[in-house]
């Protein structure tokens, strides 16, 4: 039991961190979109809330979303916490169970763990990532052994490959380790068992089996490698490099560098003794530390990894010298050192829950409490009630011109059909750039756009308006008439003609 006891304070310690309101709109989407298909029988083939952009792939992430409604249905927004708590828990479990938890209480072990939680918890929201991450976390850990039992792997990976497919599209992540794979047997001069290539083969005959086809397989580059999604890059908090900005002075940041200067010095270590044989890990290496860097979205998808390789890196330097350190019959206050430092550990990761379910923490995304719910000062609920109360009571069920980060919610309350002018969820930077952001150039561009798309209301952002400096939207209200404001969100609407 005292080798289980760090374990049992890190899992304190990381489901405290994990329980906390929803701050992240795509959530809503996924509810709203699951909702809709329910009424009607189908999943829409055209996006049922916009009144813009209607031709987007809903159907990228069809399966995530009935699961995120499944645990709605069964519980609420309490039901929606929970389950992305229990995914999060299982995927930084999954390669220390692996391996064995008694065998993983090595303080580096622990300190990789623990680097690789404070590096992801930005990301620590209801995300459909979250499947494809546990993928990646399952399909490397198996990598990484010395002896996988492709006989049996075999069979799984393509089964769970088909789900992935259908939850979320970094599903390739997982599916590139496979490829690095089978490249460095070659390099290492092995030619891979015919059970390795199987697997390799109906993994990716797997990924056909979508409702996109081909288009599904391939949508991940045909995205992320469209010219205009440069213009992301530039506008999308998530999409912005990871070491650039103001992003770069976080902790989570600060716990990624940490992480991979530690995992660099392990894989030296290991390829001092192995040789050649450490070939796929230095791979995998390398591309974890490209998507560490390429955007702060990938920064969970890469700590995973990064934590992946320090726990199958058994023959590290820093190991060694505590595993000869413990041998020692040194005792502090009549207790062995290793006792001592699981007791420290195990400690120190109990005060960490403890002070998170009292005081809650803070994160690139915001500050968080140990509470369930949604959290007010990310989503404008007050005034998507006034609204919603406004529309129905007067039967105007006018388009909205909205905040870009609020649209997923609005979509989930207001649950009014093509009312929204623009979600989180549309994958077209062109038109988030020309279209969303245009309107606070000119007045003439904002009064062409409310005309193009009979624009009745506005529902902003309240911080946007208030500056510094203060955009020149402001100045092109003449026409509007302020109907709601609180501390967050103000409605304007359209004067009657």
């Amino acid at each position: 039991m005292k080798s289980l006891w760090p374990w049992w304070a890190f899992f304190l310690l990381l489901f405290s961190a994990l329980i906390f309101p929803i701050q992240d709109g795509d959530i809503f989407m996924y509810l709203a979109i699951a909702r809709e298909s329910l009424a009607l029988g189908r999943i829409p083939a055209l996006d049922p809330f916009l009144y813009t952009l209607r031709d987007w792939h809903i159907l990228h992430e069809w399966l995530s979303y009935f699961l995120w409604y499944g645990a709605y249905l069964a519980g609420g927004f309490v039901g929606v916490i929970l389950f992305k708590a229990i995914l999060w828990v299982i995927t930084f479990f999954w390669a220390p169970i692996q391996k064995g938890l008694r065998q993983s209480t090595d303080p580096i072990i622990f300190l990789i763990l623990f680097l690789a939680v404070k590096a992801s918890s930005h990301r620590f929201i209801e995300k459909s990532s979250l499947f494809s991450d546990l993928l990646s976390v399952i399909v490397l850990s198996v990598l990484l052994q010395e002896n996988p039992a492709w006989k049996k792997w075999r069979w799984i990976f393509p089964v769970l490959f088909l789900l992935a497919v259908n939850l979320h599209p970094g599903f390739v992540v997982a599916l590139a380790w496979l490829g690095i794979y089978i490249f460095c047997q070659r390099l290492e001069k092995k030619w891979p068992r015919a059970e390795v290539w199987q697997t390799f083969i109906f993994s990716l005959l797997a990924c056909l089996v979508n409702p996109l086809g081909v288009q599904g397989l391939i949508y991940p580059f045909h995205t992320v490698l469209k010219e205009e999604w440069n213009l992301y890059r530039t506008m999308n908090y998530e999409w912005l490099p990871t070491f650039s900005g103001p992003f770069l002075q976080t902790w989570e940041v600060r716990s990624l560098i940490v992480l991979i200067f530690l995992v660099a010095l392990m894989l030296i270590s290991k390829t001092l003794k192995q040789g050649r044989k450490s070939i796929f890990s230095w791979a995998i290496f390398t591309v974890l530390l490209y998507l560490s860097i390429s955007a702060n979205r990938f920064i969970a998808t890469a700590s995973l990894g990064f934590c992946v390789l320090g726990i199958s890196a058994e023959s590290s330097i820093l190991q060694e010298f505590f595993k000869k350190l413990m041998k020692k019959n040194f005792k502090l206050e009549n207790v062995k050192i290793k006792n001592a430092l699981i007791m420290m550990i195990g400690l120190f990761f109990l005060a960490g829950a403890i002070s998170i379910i009292g005081t809650g923490y803070s994160t690139a995304a915001g500050p968080r409490s140990f509470k369930f719910g949604v959290d007010e000062e990310m989503m404008p609920t007050q005034a998507v009630q006034s609204l919603k109360l406004k529309m129905q009571s007067s039967q105007d069920l006018g388009r909205i011109f909205n905040e870009f980060g609020w649209g997923s919610y609005l979509a989930w309350e207001l649950n009014t059909p093509q009312s929204l002018f623009i979600h989180g969820h549309i994958d077209d930077p062109r038109f988030l750039s020309e279209s969303y952001y245009s309107i606070g150039h000119s007045q003439e561009v904002f009064d062409q756009t409310m005309a193009k798309y009979q624009v009745r209301y506005l529902f902003l952002d309240i911080a946007k308006l208030k500056g510094p400096p203060q955009p020149k939207l402001l100045s092109y209200l003449g026409a509007w008439d302020l109907i709601y404001q609180d501390a967050w969100a103000v409605i304007y609407k359209r004067k009657a003609l």
